[in-house]
């Protein structure tokens, strides 16, 4: 009896435990890829929400009592009231020369069946556009005179509806400029 004591005593001690935060809600209603949510209240916007069993979600509709969210694999294998996690990441998919001849769906899994995907950094999908390159503006214009000297006028007119109908552009010209063909 002393020892079945000292086993549980002993396991006791080694046992660890702590508090870990997870924002956890249910599938209320999914049809055609989109799931409502209920439950998720400090999602954000554009988040990864894990279904399990490898199907993922993006969290893109916030509302105060459901969050829409566009299912990202095989909705299929989910039904209504499923749990579903926050993952604390933005949509975000792997990068680098591992994707190089590769097939993978939205999210970066691999579907070619040559095994994962041997990338280390991942970029978020929604990020802001690098800026524009600082340049000098133009400070001279540009000489256009010579130009339209050497290019017929009536050649500016032609679209790609007259370009066999040649024959009503030069009539539609001399209309407007008379009878001067360049």
């Amino acid at each position: 009896m002393s020892s079945i004591v000292e086993q549980i005593e002993n396991e006791i001690a080694q046992l660890e435990t702590g508090a870990v935060k997870s924002n956890t809600g249910t599938i209320v209603t999914i049809a055609d890829g989109v799931a409502k949510l209920a439950g998720l209240s400090g999602v954000m916007y554009n988040e990864m929400i894990d279904f399990g069993s490898g199907v993922f979600g993006l969290a893109l509709n916030l509302e105060e009592d459901e969050v829409g969210c566009v299912i990202l694999g095989d909705y299929s294998k989910l039904k209504e009231g499923d749990e579903a996690k926050t993952t604390g990441k933005l949509l975000s998919v792997p990068v680098g020369k591992g994707l190089l001849g590769r097939v993978v769906d939205a999210i970066g899994n691999p579907i070619d069946g040559k095994g994962p995907v041997n990338s280390t950094e991942t970029y978020p999908v929604d990020q802001i556009a690098p800026g524009i390159i600082p340049r000098k503006s133009v400070d001279q214009p540009l000489q256009t005179k010579y130009i339209e000297r050497i290019t017929p006028a009536w050649v500016s007119d032609l679209s790609c509806d007259d370009v066999g109908h040649r024959a009503w552009t030069r009539s539609a010209h001399r209309a407007r400029y008379g009878d001067i063909l360049l």
